[in-house]
């Protein structure tokens, strides 16, 4: 199966909650490799490097990978309406 084919990532981009700063910057990754990082910042301001593989995933298929979608600050809103719901 061949790979797909997806739109060069553009600055100023909107991806889930992530808008696209700048990039792309080669970071070393873990395994030793290197790898295409684009800056990012969150609706919440908080800003990091995000892997250009999981922003073309996310753009591809955004419920799949929605751990992705912020930088943790959805995950926090969601926990505070369930406590005020369960009360």
């Amino acid at each position: 199966m061949p790979k797909a084919k997806y739109p060069p990532i553009v600055a100023e981009e909107v991806v889930g909650y992530w808008t696209v700063v700048n990039g792309p910057t080669s970071i070393m990754r873990p395994s030793g490799g290197r790898a295409p990082y684009w800056y990012c910042r969150c609706r919440c301001g908080k800003e990091r490097f995000i892997a250009a593989s999981n922003i073309k995933a996310m753009r591809a298929n955004p419920v799949k990978l929605s751990y992705h979608l912020s930088c943790g600050c959805v995950r926090n809103i969601l926990a505070n309406l369930e406590k005020r719901v369960a009360y």
